[in-house]
């Protein structure tokens, strides 16, 4: 992405610069239609004088698109630095409740819009770093990088999600709605008041046991509709699943049976 200066509008904008690549081309096509199905209902209310509706504002606007000698560059309104930039800035601390709240209900916002019956978006790549400050100076946020994403009834990839936001659905391979959005929010939430994710695992094994030791095991139904369970569990003669990977506390027992997870 590159800031650049609009000479006809004399504004600044920023230019997502895609890959010559098709699959990469393909995949910002549908960026394109999904925003713009998005910013329909701002421009919409702009040009009958209503008010958009509630979470509209809070998704990035897509200006235009072209070809550039056979890169497609979508250009965009420009935006401050993201969420986990301002986490650098502190060092890793973490930002107060109360700042924590105001990105809460907007992203909460947000999410709920993309939820409408009209759109039905899941995200799929809800993460600090796509989370973009409007103002440096303000706590207004947009989200970005909508490059994932895809209507409920069009999914098009299994292998989704940043990694120490993924939800156990995609983990596990099962089918996922919208719900993994609420899930990255989640640890996004966590995270930006702590300063750390919350599920900090170092590959896919890995990050299941860190759910694990927080919320238990998966549901046994659940496990069964997977198709990827035997990547993380071993399956003993009555059925009962045990994690491949020690957890850090060396028990399993107390994980295995509450099935906490849901």
């Amino acid at each position: 992405v590159m800031k650049a200066h609009d000479c006809i509008s004399n504004e600044d904008v920023a230019i997502k610069i895609i890959k010559n690549k098709r699959a990469f081309t393909n995949q910002a096509q549908v960026e394109i239609r999904l925003l713009r199905e998005m910013n329909h209902f701002v421009e919409e209310a702009a040009e009958t004088g209503k008010e958009p509706p509630p979470g509209s504002n809070l998704i990035v606007r897509l200006l235009t698109h072209f070809t550039f000698r056979g890169h497609l560059c979508l250009v965009f309104e420009l935006l401050s630095y993201n969420l986990y930039d301002l986490l650098r800035n502190t060092n890793f601390h973490g930002v107060s409740l109360g700042l924590t709240r105001k990105f809460a209900q907007q992203l909460c916002c947000a999410l709920d819009f993309l939820s409408r019956p009209e759109l039905q978006i899941i995200h799929c790549d809800l993460k600090p770093e796509n989370i973009l400050l409007v103002n440096p100076k303000r706590s207004t946020i947009k989200l970005v990088d909508f490059g994932s994403s895809c209507h409920m009834n069009e999914k098009i990839y299994q292998y989704i999600q940043s990694r120490y936001y993924r939800s156990p659905d995609v983990l596990l391979g099962l089918d996922y709605t919208m719900s993994i959005d609420m899930w990255s929010l989640g640890c996004i939430l966590v995270e930006l008041h702590t300063g750390e994710p919350l599920f900090a695992g170092q590959n896919e094994v890995g990050q299941m046991m860190k759910i694990i030791e927080v919320l238990g095991m998966p549901p046994r139904l659940l496990l069964e509709k997977s198709r990827r369970w035997h990547v993380f569990f071993e399956r003993t003669v009555d059925r009962t699943y045990v994690p491949k990977v020690s957890l850090s506390n060396g028990s399993f027992s107390s994980h295995i049976e509450t099935g906490l997870l849901r």
